[in-house]
């Protein structure tokens, strides 16, 4: 069975890498892959910029998570991995508007990664956590409060995440196309499994403002977004989930070279829970991605990034950033 469930997860990716055969420049479309933080409608950050056509993008996030609390009689385990290929599609109108599409195809699984991370973290002299004292490559995702199992999955599993429509406005935009701020509003529905944190089982609105500069940091290009997430009743931990919480990201991108551009990237969040009292789930949240994007021919380009959580066990140990994005 998990042969079978890597199988048709691997399909599914190669034919959405498949669909874009290069490419505006834009912050990496990375949000917080935490199994958790994942299922709840914080949008991946974008530019300030409209698309004047059609952009999309395939992407493929592979992160791997190793947690655990235990407090007051609760528990906590998040150790495994979680996979993540999502097609972003945007068509921009010549009016300023534009609409979007994310349609997102998620596998949970013990993976492979766990004996290379820990050697990565020696290495850098990164904290273990827990990793060297548990089994390696299990799936355990887990949260037992006051004797109440609230989520367990042991098994490795996959299928369609919840899916996102978004429509945006461009609402101002420099004539030689050096500074722009959009805002945006993106709706997120409960398309996914929730009981296989597949989906958080509720329904999510994000309204973000999007500002991109090219001049302010010369040769820097900067891309900031702030935004507010709401949550809608229902759901997995619907007793203890915030109303609403923030969202914000700031990347910087250097033209290495005419093809090549470096980029460093910061996304962080406000808590998204409240009084559940293990773990982290309910503080902010905060990682930093680092990599580059390649130029390539035909208006294409392909992103490449590691992410690290600089608030420990807030995102993943460790994400691996592929996008491949084309416009036309």
């Amino acid at each position: 069975m998990r042969a079978n469930g890597i199988k048709r997860f691997s399909h599914a990716a190669g034919a959405l890498l498949c669909l874009l055969a290069a490419g505006r420049a834009e912050p990496f479309y990375l949000p917080n892959e935490h199994p958790v933080t994942r299922l709840f409608g914080i949008p991946p950050a974008e530019s300030g910029f409209i698309p004047e056509g059609w952009h999309a993008r395939a992407s493929f996030n592979w992160a791997s998570i190793s947690d655990d609390d235990m407090a007051r009689g609760s528990s906590l385990m998040l150790d495994g991995e979680t996979y993540v290929a999502r097609l972003a599609l945007r068509r921009g109108f010549a009016d300023g508007w534009e609409i979007g599409l994310d349609l997102p195809y998620v596998r949970h699984a013990g993976g492979i990664l766990d004996d290379f991370i820990e050697s990565y973290h020696d290495t850098f002299g990164f904290a273990q956590g827990n990793r060297k004292t548990i089994p390696s490559d299990r799936l355990l995702y887990a949260l037992i409060r006051n004797g109440e199992t609230l989520f367990y999955l042991a098994d490795p599993v996959d299928g369609p995440g919840d899916v996102s429509v978004s429509l945006g406005r461009q609402l101002y935009r420099r004539p030689d196309g050096t500074r722009a701020v959009a805002a945006r509003a993106a709706v997120e529905g409960p398309t996914g499994d929730r009981d296989n944190l597949l989906g958080s089982g509720s329904t999510d609105i994000a309204l973000s403002l999007t500002g991109t500069d090219t001049v302010l940091l010369q040769p820097l290009r900067l891309d900031a977004v702030l935004g507010v997430l709401f949550m809608a009743g229902g759901g997995l931990l619907e007793d203890w989930r915030e109303p609403a919480a923030g969202f914000g990201s700031a990347a910087l991108e250097w033209p290495a070279t005419e093809k090549l551009s470096l980029k460093v990237q910061a996304d962080a969040h406000s808590p998204l829970f409240d009084d559940l009292c293990i773990g982290r789930l309910d503080h902010w949240g905060c990682q930093v991605s680092m990599g580059g994007t390649l130029r390539l021919p035909r208006a294409a380009a392909l992103d490449i990034a590691v992410t690290e959580d600089v608030a420990v066990a807030t995102a993943p140990d460790v994400v691996f950033h592929f996008a491949l994005s084309k416009s036309w």
